[in-house]
């Protein structure tokens, strides 16, 4: 049975990662969604430094979304957030254990540091390279933010999105999907644009928001809307700290 984060054209990749749990997937498939793994595997090893029990590693390998091919994210995740090497370097991936009710979250104020409660992500069985394509995202927007507060000016990221299509896109959160249950999801610009960002990073590589029927109908039900959103995210990407 579909979980409320996926919708219909998400059902191949869960029969595989569920035929895959099963230890009965096709060998022509299966050795090269090992080697999909490995990709996913290094950036983790890079990037969480405090996982004594392994559980953080493992949920976000267990849930990559990769079973059914390559991601636009998992395919370099540093060319999809827009991190340069510097960046790359500063971020880091925790295990939390406030038990909060989020998949994961963070704080303006340490932009690298990502806070990821596994326990949520197994529940939900929430894909990471959604989640990590979103959450990626918001370190750039915590760097706006913070270059705000030095007294830089904003990079214009948001999207001019009508209020119309933001209703529309919110209306997006009551039904099983990618954006089901989405805080702020159409109402809020920073989590607007994660949570099209994560979808955007979640689909098989080289296919973009257009390719996603419910995301698509939005887009095209307001000419241009789609050309703002490529705009506001190579903005976003854009930004650098500010020392």
């Amino acid at each position: 049975m579909l979980s409320n984060v996926y919708g219909l054209s998400d059902k191949r990749e869960l029969e595989l990662r569920e035929i895959d749990q099963q230890g009965e997937l096709n060998p022509e498939i299966f050795y090269d969604y090992v080697e999909r793994l490995e990709r996913a595997k290094d950036f983790l090893d890079t990037h969480v430094t405090s996982d004594k029990s392994g559980d953080l590693k493992r949920s976000l390998l267990d849930y990559s979304g990769l079973a059914g091919g390559m991601t636009n994210f998992w395919a370099n995740p540093y060319e999809f957030s827009g991190f340069d090497a510097a960046q790359a370097k500063q971020y880091k991936l925790h295990p939390d254990f406030m038990d909060k009710p989020d998949y994961a979250y963070m704080y303006h104020q340490r932009p690298y540091d990502l806070n990821v409660y596994s326990k949520n992500i197994k529940r939900d069985q929430y894909p990471s390279t959604r989640l990590l394509g979103h959450e990626m995202g918001h370190t750039k927007e915590s760097l706006d933010l913070l270059n705000r507060t030095k007294g830089y000016r904003t990079s214009g990221w948001r999207p001019n999105f009508s209020d119309a299509m933001y209703k529309d896109l919110q209306s997006l959160r009551r039904k099983p999907g990618p954006y089901y249950y989405g805080y702020g999801f159409g109402s809020d610009p920073g989590e607007t644009m994660g949570y099209l960002r994560g979808r955007e990073g979640e689909l098989r590589k080289g296919k973009t928001l257009m390719d996603d029927p419910e995301t698509a109908a939005v887009f095209r039900k307001y000419p241009g809307a789609y050309e703002e959103y490529v705009r506001a995210n190579k903005v976003l990407k854009e930004i650098k700290g500010r020392k």
